[in-house]
């Protein structure tokens, strides 16, 4: 049995309705974090950059694109958002047991 593992911060995807790499990124974290013991609905908090107050924290990370994954400081964003060994370097650093 896999070791439930905490993140020491929520998992934020900013996406859009209509992007295909966004729908990319969910699907490789869905696909991703069970091994690390979580779960895309307990452990991501997705956000729609439709709404401006979203747009503007997009904006405040210095990320200009979605789909962007962030964990605590660290981004991803565009193409390496939707590299799963990119992802998962980023959750393997992210994680403490």
């Amino acid at each position: 049995m896999t070791p439930l593992l905490v993140f020491r911060s929520m998992i934020r995807l900013f996406t859009h309705e209509g992007c295909s790499n966004c729908k990319i990124a969910k699907k490789l974290l869905q696909k991703v974090l069970p091994e690390y013991g979580a779960s895309y609905e307990t452990h991501v908090y997705e956000m729609d950059i439709e709404d401006p107050d979203v747009l503007a924290e997009l904006l405040m990370i210095n990320a200009e694109q979605v789909p962007t994954i962030t964990i605590g400081e660290v981004v991803l964003t565009g193409e390496d958002a939707t590299d799963e060994s990119k992802i998962r370097a980023l959750l393997s650093s992210k994680l403490k047991g």
